[in-house]
């Protein structure tokens, strides 16, 4: 059984990951290493920008 996620529901995904890596990153030192969810959630909202950017057909 597949579904098919609205590209609306993507985006709003991937403003949620860019923030909660911004919120991730301001909670640390400057001079810090990123924490392990600020690499995770830069690496998801990486990998949405790139799936909402190419072409894609719901099946």
């Amino acid at each position: 059984m597949s579904q098919i996620i609205e590209d609306e529901h993507l985006q709003t995904l991937l403003e949620e990951a860019e923030q909660h890596h911004n919120d991730e990153v301001a909670a640390r030192s400057p001079d810090a290493q990123p924490s392990t969810a600020a690499v995770n959630y830069w690496h998801m909202a990486q990998t949405l920008r790139r799936f909402l950017s190419s072409p894609h057909t719901p099946e």
